[in-house]
Formats: structure tokens, sequence, C-alpha cells
């Protein structure tokens, strides 16, 4: 199993670095969707190995497998856009973050919860997050690019990145989707961990209202909550301003799941 993790994550990381060097070439690379399509495969086999190994409740409690699962939907969302000017560059943001997922996804694979939920709506609950964290993930680097690209359109001057990115107006319209996407499956998400919260022991349960990632993410979930209000209800919100704010919110995504989340006593 870890000779097959070590494949994929080095074919991630090859992936990215052949992305840069793709910046600095004429074409397009014919070599990198064949490589993301096999790091897919390959994690997908390591996935459904998992699940058959320790069960669908238990596979999805892991953290181990939800990190490599998200490694392997944001690979999956640079492959879309393979091919689409109007996301062009975006693939070459998302591989090298699904490389960092997976590389380190080494120093949590001992970590498996002795007692997993066996309802439904936990299995949902663990995906819905996933698949949220994907989609805020992509608003997030999309919110970097057109910070980057307004400040080198501001300074009017050639420029090599203008013309290796998709138009400014595209990373506005990609940050504002994802985040939108990411919102409904966040929510969802959250709903579902309630759910979970009722289910806890009676010794637990005083407790999960005070739990910093659930309060982390409750914060997180009003922060987005009034980004989007705004981004769809105030125009002047738009572009700079939706930007920041998918941007910070994105890094408070990652503290949430990465550092908070050793803090917790539901979670951890």
């Amino acid at each position: 199993m870890l000779a097959v993790l070590s494949t994929v994550a080095l074919g991630i990381a090859s992936s990215a670095i052949a992305q840069r060097i793709r910046y600095r070439a004429q074409g397009r690379g014919k070599v990198l969707p064949y490589m993301m399509v096999a790091i897919i495969v390959l994690n997908l086999i390591l996935l459904g190995w998992r699940v058959a190994d320790m069960g669908l409740h238990h596979a999805v409690a892991t953290q181990f497998n939800c990190t490599v699962l998200l490694a392997t939907l944001l690979t999956a969302m640079g492959l879309l856009s393979q091919g689409h000017r109007g996301v062009l560059g975006l693939d070459g943001l998302l591989l090298p973050v699904a490389a960092i997922l997976q590389i380190g996804a080494f120093t949590i694979i001992l970590d498996v919860p002795e007692a997993p939920e066996t309802a439904a709506w936990f299995v949902v609950h663990q995906l819905a997050i996933v698949a949220s964290a994907t989609f805020f993930i992509t608003a997030g680097m999309a919110g970097g690019v057109y910070l980057a690209l307004v400040r080198i359109l501001r300074k009017k001057q050639p420029s090599p990145i203008i013309g290796r990115f998709a138009p400014l107006e595209s990373w506005e319209r990609i940050g504002r989707w994802c985040t939108l996407i990411g919102f409904g499956l966040f929510t969802f998400g959250i709903l579902t961990g309630i759910c979970k919260a009722m289910h806890l022991a009676p010794s637990h349960r005083p407790n999960w209202l005070t739990d910093t990632v659930i309060v982390a993410c409750f914060a997180l979930w009003a922060a987005y909550a009034a980004a989007l209000a705004a981004t769809w209800l105030v125009p002047s919100f738009r572009g700079r301003k939706a930007a920041f704010m998918a941007v910070g919110s994105g890094a408070v995504l990652v503290a949430v799941f990465l550092v908070i989340d050793l803090l917790s006593v539901v979670h951890g």
C-alpha cells in the first residue's frame, strides 16, 4: 500500500513540475492529462482497497482516506480544466496542492478511529465536507490568481504571466461559482454533522457546541454566507473584495482541518 501511495504522490508532484515546464514551453503538453488520469485511477484503487479492508463507515472516518480523496478530487478538477481556455492555468495551481496533501497523508496513515459511526448519514457528512473543501480550495486559488493579475495589470508593464492564465473575468467567475457550490456542500455537511453530534455519548454531548472544530466551522459558514450574499446582491463587492474573502476563508479552512482539528474533543 505504501508503495502504491508513494507512486501516486510522486506522479502528482511530477505532474505539477511538468505543468510548470509547460508554462515556459510552446504549445500544450500531451503527457500531463494521461498522468493525471493514472493518478486518479491509482488513488481510487487505493481507496477501494481501504474500503474493502476496513468497511465503508470505518474508511470514511479515517483522516488518511479523506485526505487521499481530497487530493484525488483536486486532481480531477485539474483534469477537467484541461483544454478550456476559460480556466487556463487552474490545473497548474491545483496539482501542487494535491501533491502536498498526498505526501502529507503519510503523517496520518496510522490514525485510525477506534469506534467509527455506522449510520449512513455519517458517510454523507464526511463526503460532503471533503467535496466542499475541494471547491473552497479552488475558489481560494482563483482568488489568489485574480489578485495577482490585478496587481500586474495595474503596473501597466509587459509581463510573461499575462497570456499563461485565463482572463481576469474568468477567475472572478471561477471563484464565485466554486464558493457557491462549496457553500451548499458545506451547509449539508454541517447539518449532517449536527445529526452526528446528537448521537454522541451523553458524556460528550454537552461539549459539542464548544468544540474547536465545530465553532470554527460555524464561523467559517457565517463568513462564506456573508461573502456570498454580498457577491450576488452587491455587485460592487465583486472583484478584489470577493477575492480577498475567498483567499482568507480558504486559509481558515486549511487551519481548521490541519491545526484546530488536533485540539478537537469530538473530531480528535
